[in-house]
């Protein structure tokens, strides 16, 4: 009795076929950090700048640090701008999944990402209104960059929390973007760790 051929075994697909990044992407993730010592030089042009609310001046560690302080801030704006170009990458090679929730959390923060580049760049090479360089908003703009990234950066941690319990497979946006928007807290935390002063002299 001739026996029955069995079916190759269909492969598993986890949704997620392209899960790591191009020689493109990460040419753009070095375009990125230009974008953002470009808009870090932008800041300091019209008055950006951080210091130390103590009289004796910081140690030889402290100091470069210090001078570091608002790049590594504003390190993740250039690199998140470039989010729809990362999306697109893949796409193209053919992904047929939507976005993660981390990658949502990643479009949320390229909204602000886009109004703060816009701002930045309007207000040292354009003429905005006066309302938008009084000291009172950019206090204000500080305060409101500081408690996004505060808001951003639990959200991620959370999610990653969950990835770790349900180890369920993700593109490389997804970890990435999580990575995004946990690191400015870290500057964030030796701001309020240091009382370091964060603001913008009147030009």
């Amino acid at each position: 009795m001739s026996r029955i051929p069995l079916p190759p075994p269909r492969p598993v697909t986890t949704g997620f076929p392209v899960s790591w990044p191009t020689w493109v992407d990460y040419l753009f993730i070095l375009c990125g950090c230009g974008v953002s010592q470009f808009l870090t030089l932008l800041c300091e042009g019209r008055g950006l700048h951080v210091s130390l609310p103590r009289e004796e001046s910081p140690s030889l560690l402290v100091q470069p640090l210090i001078t570091m302080l608002p790049f590594l801030l504003l390190l993740p704006v250039g690199i998140v701008l470039f989010w729809p170009v990362f999306h697109a990458t893949q796409r193209l090679r053919g992904r047929p999944s939507g976005l993660t929730f981390g990658e949502w959390l990643w479009g949320v923060a390229w909204l602000l990402a886009v109004v703060l580049t816009t701002w930045i760049v309007w207000h040292y090479a354009g003429s905005p209104p006066e309302i938008l360089v009084s000291d009172s908003f950019k206090r204000h703009l500080i305060v409101g960059y500081a408690l996004a990234v505060l808001s951003l950066g639990l959200i991620a941690l959370l999610l990653t929390l969950i990835d770790l319990v349900g180890r369920w497979p993700q593109p490389w946006t997804h970890g990435f973007g999580l990575v995004l928007l946990i690191w400015p807290n870290l500057p964030l935390a030796a701001v309020w760790a240091w009382d370091i002063r964060v603001g913008f002299q009147s030009m």
